[in-house]
């Protein structure tokens, strides 16, 4: 059974003369499915009123019935519009613009008018979402290779000890280094069919929509400066890749060297610009206490 849900978050702003009125509401369904929502607006005059339009101003496919409110409501008195929306795959928000008229027969127009706005946001699914976390613990260049670098992030997300993932996550994935090497692009080895989510302890943050958003050289939405114990991690992250997720060269030789001669990409874990997250500096194999960026893959068979 999935975990994940769609919140929607719909508040409303009064514009104009004030004579509606509604209070914020939440509802939560599952990723997959669609909602339906009864939304209440109150008269706030002393008078008879009524919905005259009502139409939605945004992206995504929404219904708006107010049907209920094309009768006259007493003064004082509520009416429900009622919201449907097909399910999302991602985030998006609009309003809903509507206009009204004084009594059954009386004044409709342009002027007198007020709106609702709202946010749907899709919550993490952990069976095809992915989450990344900063590690706990510091590197320098040697780390065993790439097989060495996946077998850090695999313990520390296995850990019981890091409190962050909880028992519904801890132990479900396999996780990678966010790494590429002389031999592979960090994109070619990172597999991803959903959203990618950082460890925000508060709540977990998306970071991109896709793998192709993660890797199109555009900022990340969130930052990855999170660990499994709930703290920030220090700035400086290996990484050997750059915003496109290709290997920038520098890479010490494949993750195997300590040596003064040679570099390793690093990244700025605290900013979720590009290029600086993934590919800020280079610096000498031997400087210790780096992070690594770890991704969560497929989930282990249970």
């Amino acid at each position: 059974m999935k975990s994940a849900f769609l919140v929607l978050l719909l508040a409303t702003t009064v514009f104009m003369s004030g004579c509606w009125s509604g209070n914020p509401i939440q509802v939560a369904v599952k990723k997959s499915e669609g909602s339906e929502i009864s939304h209440p607006i109150t008269t706030d005059v002393a008078s008879q009123i009524r919905i005259a339009t009502a139409t939605y101003e945004g992206d995504a496919d929404v219904f708006v019935d107010y049907s209920d409110c094309q009768q006259t409501v007493a003064a004082h008195e509520s009416c429900d519009l009622k919201i449907s929306f097909s399910a999302a795959p991602n985030d998006f928000s609009g309003q809903i613009n509507m206009t009204y008229c004084d009594g059954e027969n009386g004044f409709c127009g342009p002027n007198k008018s007020f709106s609702i706005g709202f946010e749907v946001k899709v919550q993490f699914d952990r069976a095809t979402d992915h989450l990344v976390f900063n590690s706990n613990t510091g590197h320098n260049g040697n780390m065993g290779g790439l097989a060495g670098a996946d077998a850090a992030c695999q313990l520390q997300a296995d850990d019981p000890a890091n409190n962050v993932l909880g028992d519904e996550l801890r132990g479900k994935y396999v996780w990678r280094a966010l790494l590429s090497s002389s031999q592979v692009n960090a994109k070619d080895r990172l597999n991803f069919s959903g959203r990618i989510f950082n460890l925000n302890p508060e709540g977990f943050e998306k970071v991109a929509d896709s793998g192709a958003d993660f890797w199109d050289g555009s900022d990340l939405d969130a930052a990855i400066r999170y660990r499994l114990d709930g703290l920030t991690a220090g700035p400086n992250t290996y990484t050997g890749t750059d915003a496109f997720g290709y290997h920038t060269g520098d890479s010490c030789a494949d993750w195997t060297s300590t040596s003064t001669t040679l570099n390793g990409t690093n990244g700025h874990a605290y900013g979720q610009e590009s290029p600086y997250w993934v590919n800020r500096q280079k610096v000498p194999c031997n400087w210790g206490g780096l992070a690594l960026y770890c991704v969560s893959q497929e989930l282990k068979s249970q």
